[in-house]
């Protein structure tokens, strides 16, 4: 059972946003298409979101929920992998202003 929640900030709007998917409730190929990308970032590890960031630049977390295991990555709107994009898009585009 994967799961993904994503948190977006500081792009020119300054509103914090939220969305969290269950690829279990999803079409089989979008489920399909968003495993290999959540599969990608738990293999790499690694982040994009540079020290000292400007604000005005969209900074995305995305945390990947597997069982019991969770892996949590950040990237600036700037250094999104090509491989992540079509991920990160979906998700903005259900996100939600978040709760405060």
């Amino acid at each position: 059972m994967l799961k993904i929640r994503f948190r977006s900030s500081g792009d020119i709007t300054g509103v914090m946003r939220e969305a969290a998917i269950d690829l279990d409730q999803l079409p089989q190929d979008m489920a399909a298409q968003f495993s290999g990308i959540a599969r990608f970032i738990q293999r790499s590890g690694k982040t994009g979101a540079p020290a000292g960031a400007a604000r005005d630049v969209g900074q995305y977390e995305i945390e990947i929920i597997d069982g019991p295991h969770s892996t949590w990555v950040g990237y600036s709107q700037m250094a999104i992998p090509e491989q992540v994009l079509p991920l990160v898009q979906h998700l903005k585009r259900i996100a939600k202003p978040a709760k405060l």
